[in-house]
This record gives structure tokens, sequence and C-alpha cells, in this order.
């Protein structure tokens, strides 16, 4: 009776279901008698996403059959070809790769579950229970049931103990694990995040795998970042006793390349424990660690074989299997009363089944976006998740008061556009550095691209349509060859069309990964395409105007400001002023004087003539003048300015501008007028005011300055009638509102999806027939992924698109898989397949120009030709290295068998070459090529030779002390950059170049070797490796805070972050080490532009370092060197994270990850964090600042609801700009943080007792601000609903609001259909002020804004 076996079945066809599939395998398998009983347990599609036609596969279980002898004759594979199909049948029982155990419908596919086994067990198998019935596998039978949204899917590796001769080591495992993930798209976008079930060295292997996923390259790390958790069942952090397997091993290689690191003798395991918790939790990866409770029998060979009949002993300790957490985070931990095998064999019915089930739900919900719940809403009014309305078309309430809330833009202002300032924000500085930094061709090399009619190009070029595909190997010369292409003279001849009436604009762009963000985004794509094609075309500078136009209409709508035009219009009904045709144009030429532009046009050209060909640079004048308009007019506004009585006097009026602005002006006298006349037409609120007094409106208060003569004409009228007072403030906040929108337009960084609109429009314009080919390098050198960058290549040439514009693509990239999909109908060529004259005529150029007895290398020219296969890289580093045996000593004969044994030992594969120049490089300088190849690595681009002779010498550096004060004078006293450059060419191999005195990695694919998994262990060797947990982030990261160049250089707390994301480490050891020359306080704001001092003077110590850079690490390890530190901290932290989130690009969510942090520790925020509190809730409400928005950001708002839970005062008063403009002295007024806090954070705030009737420096209480104009809060029904019930709920009392106004609300608000039953129990405030409070408080009423406007909710 033979026992019964799982076999996995590969190469079904996709339409087969289980009952096809059994009758497939009988009819074909042939696999023993009829009476065998043949059972498929699982059937699912393969986990190849690319895989054409897509198979299944299945495994299965035969009855009364063995296949044993056919497999063992077949390498453990039995291939059995089928009529019909393009693929053989594959049936083995190894199980080795991927094997999927169910299938996860893809509507609904939310995860994919790996299963990684123990040393030498069965991938499958490994998870049976014991016995001949092998019927069932509790992931694949039971799992799926609890998770029909997860795909499990076993992963088979060799892990054979005896016999063996394997010395593969866990790095090796690791990375070809790395490899197949890769290759089987998890690094793909559309890849589902990842759960881990691992036992024994699985969980080892998978500890490896994510430390070297996180620091390796952009697809390892994609991966790195999709994993979501693991439940690893027996994995040792701090080894296993393996004696009785060293004794049957012997000297076997895998006992110490394998068996010797998992052992109790390991010091590989605690090291590699400490930096995968590290990355797990800056990845917020989460853990639970099954231990075992039995003993488990030794080992024991019998003749040829071994079984474990030995003595008991536990296998690996619970401490070893749970990294302590048994101890210090129990409920991170599992409890399996079996022995380290059984653990994980779990039987039908096992009770344990849905305990781990349990775990892996807590796993599958972590890491998902769930916004914050609000608290539970009151009464029946809709629930704290509902989508509250958006504003409706009239809603101009945000910034309006009175009747301006009502006014609409019906009557647009006429808007110019700076093209000059537009054109510069396009057009990126560094545009067309990668051009000239690509090396020029040889000679006649890539002339064939022309000259060959086979080659295609020269006719797609004058007649052809659509793409046109160059592809080729890493390093055959594809960017030499396009920027061969580009600046050719044939192609533009080829180009043009004499018979076309279009215009040919011919635009380029060179990804260059190595590059600034600009050169390598698509962002930067699109920037280059655009301003090549406005500077070609300048007619198509009226697209641009219309687009920014329309993008300024837009804000102008998001934010409800009207136009300066309607805001007028309205405030003279509301201040019933007669109006007339003089009126009309009054206003007309108030709105038209607003425009910079166009107003600085006007006063110069009503001068010019007095110039009399003075003015030189009338351009340069122009555009300075505009550039300093908000200083200049601040000045000209200030009180007793000489700018008006200087006209006369030359001195005066050179020393007010200065020399720059100076050096255009011939006639200063004149120059002045021109000045004032332009700054005069400038101050809106000077001359809306006087053109409102000369029309009759009563003035109660005049400017003191109004008396002094110079002054008259900026004198201040103050309204007599407060309301209408409120309204003039209101046009005036709106006009400079809009006016900051107009001038961020013109000079930005524009966001992609507007840089799509501008392109489109381009495409889409119908001034002229345009003709128009683009010339695009490098696309595999993008930074986003290839199917975007094609597919968005694919929709540009569509022809119906757009019908007066032709768009051809000339594009280069490596031959990647995703470009072939959607390119393969284009016509192309293949780079390497015509280039072997080129290399030849290269070659023999190289040999001539370096060498002075040529004849030993040229009769090696054809073999090098013929070996490179179109790599003009490889041939390079080949001459490199023949050009230095030709240099050594010998006769000729020596000389020639040295280049050919040399020759001879050379790699054909690039990744192969490198590794080779690696290994040749003295063992004794191998650091240093680590740190320098490193750094570059992770820098952005380059870095100066000095800089990285520095990093160099720094790199083993852990604390200040050792840094020694000679060496810091010497940095101080320069570096010679001879010797530097010497240094940095010695111990990089060759694999750098050096331009003048910057320093980069010689080409993408050296970028790539060094981001590769296993580079760390080429270049330093298995043991060293182990031990080395710094990386390029970390070198620099030191550097730059031992040599005090942090407020020089902020991106230090970027590679500090990097640092701790990539390798698991902290440093701080390094941060808490005496460092006379960290950052001062001083330095702190003035370099962060923190916008007012906290009031307390506070040190840059590790906790602040953790808190600006979201330095999660670091701040564990300062908990763990003292457990009440972070707790006891009076350390503006908060403050920090703000700086953080608002200088130094900490993303929002690793600031909401380091708050919980310190949440966790007992972190309380005090007194002095009221700056961090104030940025924080700024930061809730306005967005860049200045502009509000519609909802609470969630970054920030999950920010308030953590530090509503630790504030040591609830009722903190925080200070709160009024006015939304940053041009005036912003009004502060000292509300408490439950004034400005959106339900969620207030439900906290009040839970925890905060006074809902505490009112602000105006006398209001939270239920009254909440319906002022100048509320931070959304003016929405649903939500001043909800946020009213919350705070009268709590006790909420009114204390300025009258009892018409209230009434009024709830009107609104029955009106919506909200239930206003609570809120009519509302009570007022012993101390309310009396009900006519204007004439107590003169300010605007605010609240009539909100009241006034509710209408327009409808």
């Amino acid at each position: 009776m033979h026992a019964m076996k799982v076999y996995r079945l590969q190469n079904l066809p996709g339409h087969v279901d289980r009952q096809s599939a059994a009758e497939l395998v009988k009819q074909h398998l042939k696999a023993g008698p009829a009476s065998v009983q043949l059972r498929i347990s699982s059937l699912a599609y393969t986990v190849d996403p690319w895989e054409r036609p897509p198979t299944k596969t299945a495994t299965l279980t035969l009855d009364g059959c063995c296949l044993d002898d056919k497999l063992s004759s077949r390498n453990g594979e039995w291939t059995v070809p089928v009529a019909g199909l393009p693929k053989p049948l594959l049936l083995d029982h190894h199980f080795r790769g991927f094997t999927p155990l169910n299938e996860a419908d893809p509507s609904r596919h939310q995860f994919d579950c790996l299963v990684l086994s123990g040393l030498a067990s069965h991938p499958f198998g490994s998870w049976q229970p014991h016995g001949d019935d092998k019927s069932f596998m509790w992931i694949r039978d039971e799992l799926p049931q609890h998770f029909p949204t997860i795909r499990f899917i076993i992963y088979g590796y060799d892990t054979v103990l005896h016999p063996s001769n394997s010395f593969q080591t866990i790095p090796d495992l690791a990375n070809s694990l790395i490899g197949a993930m890769v290759a089987y798209g998890w690094a793909s976008p559309t890849a589902k995040p990842l759960i881990f079930l691992v036992h024994s060295l699985g969980g080892v292997l998978l500890k490896q795998t994510v430390l070297m996923l996180a620091d390796s390259g952009p697809k390892e790390k994609a991966i790195a970042n999709s994993i979501r958790g693991a439940i690893l069942f027996g994995a040792p952090s701090e080894g296993m006793a393996m004696d009785d397997i060293f004794q049957i091993l012997g000297s076997q290689p895998n006992k110490d390349a394998l068996v010797k690191e998992l052992s109790n003798e390991s010091s590989y395991l605690p090291l590699l424990e400490t930096r995968f918790a590290g990355i797990a939790l800056v990845h917020t990866i989460t853990l639970f660690w099954a231990y075992e409770t039995k003993t488990t029998q030794t080992l024991t060979m019998t003749g040829d074989k071994f079984s474990r009949s030995g003595s008991h002993l536990p296998l690996v300790s619970r401490e070893s299997a749970t990294a302590g957490r048994c101890v210090t985070d129990p409920s991170m931990t599992v409890q399996i009363d079996e022995n380290h095998s059984d653990m994980v064999k779990f039987f039908n019915g096992d009770h344990r089944i849905r305990l781990i089930a349990s775990k892996l739900h807590d796993i599958s919900g972590v890491g998902l976006v769930t916004p914050l719940a609000p608290p539970r809403p009151v009464g029946p009014g809709p629930g704290p998740a509902a989508v509250l309305p958006a504003p409706g078309p009239q809603q101009d309430q945000k910034m309006g008061t009175g009747n301006i809330a009502q006014s609409t833009a019906h009557v647009s202002d006429p808007i110019v556009w700076d093209e000059g300032r537009i054109m510069k924000s396009l057009c990126a500085s560094e545009r067309d550095a990668r051009i000239d930094q690509i090396d020029p061709n040889s000679g006649h090399t890539f002339h064939w691209v022309f000259d060959k009619p086979s080659v295609g190009l020269s006719q797609w070029l004058q007649r052809g349509q659509g793409i046109f595909w160059i592809s080729g190997k890493p390093g055959s010369g594809k960017s030499t060859l396009m920027k061969f292409v580009h600046r050719d003279p044939r192609t533009t001849e080829l180009l043009h069309r004499w018979k076309s009436s279009a215009r040919q604009v011919r635009a380029s762009f060179f990804f260059h990964h190595r590059g600034t963000a600009t050169q390598k985004s698509f962002e930067g794509l699109l920037q280059g395409i655009i301003s090549q094609i406005l500077e070609a075309q300048p007619e198509l500078l009226a697209v641009i105007r219309t687009a920014c136009t329309d993008i300024y209409n837009r804000r102008v709508a998001a934010q409800h400001l009207g136009s300066l035009h309607s805001d007028l219009h309205q405030l003279v009904k509301s201040g019933h002023i007669v109006e007339d045709a003089s009126l009309f144009r009054e206003i007309r030429d108030l709105v038209e004087d607003q425009n910079p532009l166009q107003s600085l046009r006007r006063s110069l050209s009503t001068f010019r003539n007095a110039f009399s060909g003075h003015l030189e640079g009338y351009e340069e004048a122009q555009m300075e003048l505009l550039r300093r308009r908000d200083d200049l007019l601040a000045i000209y506004l200030m009180p007793g300015n000489k700018m008006v009585q200087a006209k006369d006097d030359q001195s005066t009026v050179s020393s007010f501008l200065d020399c720059k602005l100076s050096a255009f002006v011939g006639i200063p006298q004149t120059f002045a007028y021109i000045l004032e006349s332009w700054l005069q037409s400038l101050d809106f609120e000077t001359r809306l005011r006087r053109m409102l007094k000369d029309r009759g409106v009563e003035v109660q208060v005049q400017d003191p300055n109004a008396s002094n003569k110079s002054n008259k004409n900026k004198s201040r009228n103050i309204f007599a009638d407060p309301a209408f007072e409120a309204d003039v403030r209101n046009v005036i906040s709106r006009h400079e509102a809009r006016d900051i929108i107009h001038l961020s337009i013109q000079s930005r960084v524009w966001p992609r999806q507007e840089l799509e609109e501008v392109l489109q429009r381009l495409c889409a314009q119908e001034l002229f027939p345009l003709d128009l080919c683009l010339l695009l390098d490098a696309l595999d050198e993008y930074d986003g992924r290839p199917e975007f960058i094609s597919g968005f290549l694919h929709d540009l040439v569509e022809e119906a698109v757009f019908p007066q514009t032709r768009i051809r693509v000339l594009f280069s990239s490596r031959p990647w898989s995703v470009f072939r999909d959607e390119f393969a109908k284009c016509p192309s060529l293949e780079i390497h397949e015509h280039t072997q004259d080129d290399i030849r005529n290269f070659c023999i150029t190289s040999i001539h120009d370096k060498m002075q007895s040529p004849q030993h290398l040229l009769s090696l020219v054809d073999e090098i030709t013929t070996r490179a296969s179109g790599v003009f890289l490889w041939v390079r580093l080949v001459l490199h290295d023949l050009f230095k045996v030709v240099a050594g000593n010998g006769d000729a004969a020596e000389i020639r068998e040295r280049l050919q044994t040399t020759l001879d030992a050379l790699p054909d594969q690039l990744d192969v070459y490198y590794a080779t120049i690696v290994e040749r490089i003295s063992a004794g300088l191998r650091w240093q090529t680590y740190v320098v190849l490193e750094s570059l690595a992770r820098s952005d681009g380059r870095l100066a030779a000095d800089k990285l002779f520095q990093i160099i010498h720094t790199s083993e550096m852990t604390r200040y002390s050792d840094f020694p004060q000679s060496y810091a004078a010497s940095l101080n006293n320069g570096i010679n950059y001879e010797e530097a450059k010497e240094l940095i060419r010695e111990v990089s191999g060759g694999l750098v170049d050096i331009q003048q005195n910057h320093v980069q990695l010689m080409h993408q694919t050296v970028k790539e070797f060094v981001e590769g998994p296993q580079f760390r262990h080429q270049v330093l060797g298995c043991r060293r490796a182990e031990i080395t947990g710094n990386n390029g982030h970390s070198f620099i990261a030191k550097h730059l805070f031992l040599t005090a160049v942090i407020d020089e250089h902020p991106e230090f707390f970027v590679h500090a972050r990097e640092a701790e994301r990539t390798t698991g480490l902290s440093q701080f050891e390094l941060f808490s080490s005496p460092n006379p020359h960290t950052l001062s306080h001083e330095s702190f704001q003035a370099l962060y532009g923190a916008r007012r001092k906290t009031g307390h003077e506070f040190k840059m110590t590790p906790l602040m370092f953790s808190a600006i850079g979201g330095l999660q690490l670091c701040l564990e390890d300062i908990h763990k060197a003292n457990r009440t530190y972070v707790r006891g901290s009076e350390e503006p932290v908060l403050y920090g994270l703000m700086v953080g989130m608002l200088r130094l690009k900490l993303p929002g969510a690793d600031a909401v990850k380091t708050l919980t942090c310190l949440v966790e520790k007992e972190f309380a925020i005090g007194d002095t964090d009221n700056q961090g509190l104030n940025e924080m809730m700024h930061g809730l409400w306005l967005r860049d600042g200045s502009t509000r928005r519609d909802h609470p950001d969630q970054n920030y708002l999950a920010l308030a609801t953590l530090a509503a839970e630790c504030l040591r005062n609830v009722n903190v008063r925080i200070g709160w700009r009024t006015r939304l403009d940053q041009s005036r002295v912003p009004d502060h007024v000292q509300r408490s943080m439950l004034h400005l806090s959106p339900p969620a954070v207030a439900h906290r705030l009040l839970v925890r007792g905060a006074n809902p009737n505490l009112v602000d420096t105006h006398g209001y209480s939270p239920l009254d601000y909440i319906l002022t104009q100048d509320s931070a809060h959304p003016c929405f029904p649903a939500y001043l609903h909800q946020m009213a019930q919350l705070l009268v709920r709590h006790g909420g009392k009114l204390h300025r609001t009258t009892t018409t106004e209230w009434a009024a609300f709830m009107q609104h608000l029955d009106l919506d259909g909200l239930d206003t039953g609570l809120l009519a129990q509302v009570q007022w405030s012993a101390s309310r002020f009396p009900s006519n409070r204007l004439q107590v408080d003169r300010r605007p009423d605010l609240y009539k804004s909100r009241t006034g406007a509710f209408g327009a909710w409808r």
C-alpha cells in the first residue's frame, strides 16, 4: 500500500475547473491502475501576472499510486506534453518556487499571504498533520474560508540538510526570494499588500529579506512598503539547539554557511533581530510571535538516514522565539503547546487555527486607510462619517460679511499675466543639463542611423506617424545615439515638409535617474516639453494665459472669493451710495489698476519720453520692480517716508532704491515720480476709502497721520457705520487673498495636475497647424512606474484627440517587458544589433588616443567587438583594464600574453563585471569603497569631491568624541582637492565619474548594482556585512552632524530619517554625544523660518532631533536609555514635529507615527509647546498658512486628536490669526483649543474635562465662535449642527449670540432637515455681553455674515 502524497501540477489551461482538470490528469498522466483515487484539493491561477495565456496550478493527491520512480529519474519533475496546450503539464512533489493554494475573487482580492517553511522541511508537507492521510492542510483548506479576500501562496526553497554540498547563506536565500518576488510582480503598484506565515528558518529568512528589501533599490523598497505583517512560528532570535545537527553534518559546507548561523553560537541572529525590529517599527509591520512549549527529540543517524529519536530538549526557547517579547509585550505572542516541528501541523478542526486566524485578522486591518471616527452624533442628524455637502455656487460666505457675503463673480476682473515669470517658473534651470553630460559620439559612430534604409528612422522622421522606439541593452549607447540624433542637422531637415503649412516644433527631454528630481520625474518631463513649445512658438502663450486664468478662477471659486468688480458694486449697494456713470468709471479704473504689471506699464509709458534714452534695461527695471512690489509698497505706506519729498534729491532717491535698481535709472528724479505713481495705483485700500468718502459715506475716525502733509494721500478713513466698515474691511481682505492667488500662479512650483492640463491645452490648440516631435531619452530612468509613462505616450500620439496638432514621439529605453507590450507594433530598432562597426571604430580611436604603441591592443579589437554584444559601456571598462596591463613592464610577448589572459578573465555581463571590479580592490580599501559607492547612490545625484572625502573619514565615527579637533581644524582650512580625487578614484575602481569637483556614479547600471540586495555582502564579505548597519544615508547624516553644518544642510534630517527606514538602526549614540556645534535655538529659528519664538529657550537634544526628523528609532532608544525621560520632558516636541512637516519634508503620516510613539511613552504637551499647538491648529484649517480648507487636513486631524489625549492643560489658549492674508500684521486672538477643534478632537477634549464655556479675548464661547465669520470651522449646516450638539450636550452656553440670531440659526437647520430639539435647550451665560455688543466692541458684527448667508446653503 503506497502512502498518500501531495503533488503539484502546473501549466493547466486557465479555463479548466476541478472536474475538467481531474479528467485531463487521468487522461494524460496515466498514473497507475484505474482504481487510483485522484483528488484535486486546490486549483488557482499561477502567481505570474504577465503569463500569457494564463495557466492554473493544482495541488492533488493520488491514493493508491506513487509516482516517486517517475519523479526521481526526472530531477523531481515529470513533464507531460498535451496536444493543443502551449506548455506541457508539469508534475512535481518538491513544491519549489511559488504555489498558490486558493483563488481570490479579483474584485475582492485584498492581500497575498506568503508561507515559508523551516530548515530541512517540505514547503507544503511541513504544515500538514502527521499520519498517512494527507488530504488536509490548514492553510489551504481552512484559512481561505475565513479570509476569501486573501490569496495564500507557498514559497519553496532548498533547505536540505544531509546530504548536501550547498554553501548558500541566509542572505543568499533572501536574495533568491527577493528576485522571485520582483519577477512575479510584487514590486508593481497594483500588487496586493503582503502578509507572511513563517516557521523556524523561514522566520530568519523573512527578517533578512525585509532588511535587504528596505536597503535596496526602488523596486525592492516598494515590496518592503507593501508588507503589512507576519506571524512567526518558532523563529529563533537568539539561536536554537543545533548540536545534534552539527554532528550529523560533519564537514559539509552548509554547516558553517547556514546551520551555524542558526545555532546558539550565532552572533548574526541578535543583530538581525535588532535591525528587523527597527524596520518593522518604522514601516508599521505588525508581528505576532508564536513559541513552542514542548521539547523536541534530537536527531540521530542510522546508516545514511536520520530521525528524531534522541533525547528531548527545548529546540527554540520562548525568549529566542519572541526576542523577549513574552515578557515585554506578551499581547503580541502566541503560545502553542507543541514541539518545534508540530507547532505548525494543525489538524482538521484544531481550535488553534481560529487563534491564528484572529491574528491574521488583526494584521489585515493594519495600514488600511481608515478615517479617524468622530464622536457619536447626538440626535437623529447625519452620522459622523456622512459626507458634508459641497458648497454651492452662491456660497461666498467663507470670506464675506453682511451683504458682501452674497456677492458673486458674475462680473470678472481683468487679469493680466506676467509671461516672463510664467516662463521662468516652467523652465527648470537643469532642463538641458543632462544632454550636455552625455558623451558625444566618437568619430563617425551612429551615422548609420540615418544612412541605412533598413533602420527606418529617416523614413519615420520624414513621413512616419505615432511612436518610434530605440531599445537597447544597458550601456549600449542609447543616450549617446539620442544626443546625436537630437543635434544632427539631418533630423531638422527630415522633419521639415516643404508642402506642409504646419509649424515644426521639436522638444526633447533626457531622463536622468542619478540627477535632480526634475530630471527624472513626470513633472520635469511636462515642464521641459511645455517650456520648449512656448519658446519655439510664443504665440501659444495665449493658451497659457487662458490656462492660468482658469486655474485662477478655480482657486478663487474654491475659496468663495468672487471678483473685485462684483465686491465693489455690492459694497456700493450696501452703503446706499448713488450709482452713476462716473462712479462706474472710477470702479473700473480702480479694478484695472490692481494688476501690478498692467499698472506698472501704464506708469512707465507715461514717463518714458522724459527719459530720452537714459533708462537702460527697460525690461530689467520692470521685472525688478515687480519682484520688489510688496517691499516697495510696504515702505511707501509707512508713516513719514521721504519718497515724495525726495523727488528733487538725487542722492536720497538713489539710497531709497539701491545700487542694483538704480543702475537701470538715468534720471532718479523722474524715476521717483514713476515709482510713486505706480505705488499710488496699487494702494487699493487708500483709493477705495477715498472714493467712498468722496461719495458721501460718513467718516468717524481718521488716521492721525492724515494731518501730516506728506501723508495726506494715505489717510485711513474709518467709517461711522460699523457694519459698513466691516464690509469695507472684508472687500480689502478678499482682494488681498485674490492677489496672493494671482502672484502664486505666476511664480510657483507647478503641480502635476495643472502641468497636464497646460500640455493638454497646448496640444488641443486651434491657432495654427502644429507638427510636434518629441525626443525622449531613457524612459527606463523615469522615477515612476513604466506602465504609466508608456500609457502617457500612447495617449499623447492618438491622432483623433488633437485635430490641429500632430504629435510624434521618438524615445529610447531598455527593452523592458512593459515597453514591449505597449509598443510592440511601433517601428523600432534595437541599437545593439547595429553597433558592431561603431564599437570597432570606438576601440580603434580610443586605443590610438591613449597608446603610443597601439599594436598590442589592436590585435584584440575584433574579439572585444564580438564579446561586447553592442554594449559600449562594457568596452569602456575593458579598455580601461587593458590600458593598465600595457602600462606595466615586460617584453612584447609577455604583454600580449597578459592582455589575452586579462581579457579572457573579464565577464561579459555588466553586473558581474562590476562585482569583479570590486573584488579586485584591495581588501584594506573595501570599506572606503563601500562608503563612496553607497553615499553616491543615496545622495540626490552627485557629491562634491571634498565632501565625499570628508564622508569617508567620518564614516566609522560613532560619537562626537571620535571626531578629533585636529581633523576639524583641517576641514576649516580646506581640503586638497587633488588628494581627495585621487583617493576616490583608487577606492571606486573606476565606477565613478569626476567632473571638476563633483563625483557621480558612472552609469545608471552602477547605481542599480549598488542598490542590489547583495551589494553589501559583495563588497565587505559576509562576516563584516552582517555586523555593518550603516549605509549611504547613515554616512551622509553622520558627516553633516559631526562637521556642524546642519544649519547649511537641512537635508540632514531627511538622510537621518531614511537611514532609520533602510537600516533599522538609530543614530542615538551619535546624537546623544556632547557636540558644542549642535544647532542653537537662534539658528534653528533662522533656518526653519518659524513665525514666532516660543517664549522658551530649548536645546537641540536627541528628543528634539527625533521630533524634527520623525526619527522613531532614535525615540525608542531614548526611552530604553531612560524610561522616565519622555514622560517628564518639558521640551517643545510638538513644535519640532511642526517644523519637520512645514520645512523639512517630514511626511504627515510619519509625524503622526512619531507623536503616537510619544503618547505611548506618556509624553505630555506642556506650556512650553504653545507654539507647536498654534502651528498644528493652523495646519488643521489652513493650507499653506493662508488658504482655508473646507475640511480639516487628515494628518493634522490625527495629530490634533493625539495632542488632545496628552495635553497637560486641556483649556490651553492658542494665538490664532483672524485674518487670512499674510501681507498685514495678523490679528492674534487668544482662544482655547476647544474653540478651534473639529468634532473628533473636541470630543476628546470635552471628555478630558475641557471647559465648554471658556471665552476667547473677544468674549466668544466655543458655541458662539462656530457661528462667527472669522471662525476656522467650515460653515456647512451638517457640520455646524454636529459641533453645536456636541458642545450643548457637554454644557456649552452662548455668551454673545442673541436669542434672535440663535433662533435664525435653528430655523435654517430645520430647513435643512436637521433635528434642533437639543439645541432649543441651549442656555446663555450669566455674564453674557449686552445684545448691542458693537457699542462695547467696535469689531465687525462677525456673526451676521453666517446667519445672512444661510440661504445660500440651500
